[in-house]
């Protein structure tokens, strides 16, 4: 069974970069932020973490809390992965 993790990280690249040791626990790890968190797009490129941009939310991320957009944008994010095996929704500060 395959385990897969799912972070919502917008603009939130400093408290990714320490939980980054995470990736060897997972065989497929998305990383889910907005067009202009430019540096968590830069944090995944280096470390060949897969970065997603789903269309919901504003190019900055300034509604990612407003109504159900958070729900939305994992849910988005989850059909990304495969349904077939596990899926952790890992927060960006967590370190396992």
């Amino acid at each position: 069974m395959k385990l897969q993790a799912m972070t919502v990280c917008v603009h939130g690249a400093h408290l990714l970069s320490s939980s980054l040791t995470n990736r060897h626990q997972f065989e497929r790890w998305v990383i889910v932020t907005v067009p202009r968190d430019t540096e968590t797009i830069a944090l995944c490129r280096d470390n060949d973490r897969e970065c997603v941009t789903p269309g919901i939310l504003r190019p900055d991320g300034a509604d990612l809390y407003d109504g159900d957009n958070l729900a939305r944008v994992i849910e988005e994010a989850l059909t990304r992965l495969d349904p077939d095996g596990w899926i952790i929704l890992l927060s960006e500060h967590v370190v396992l």
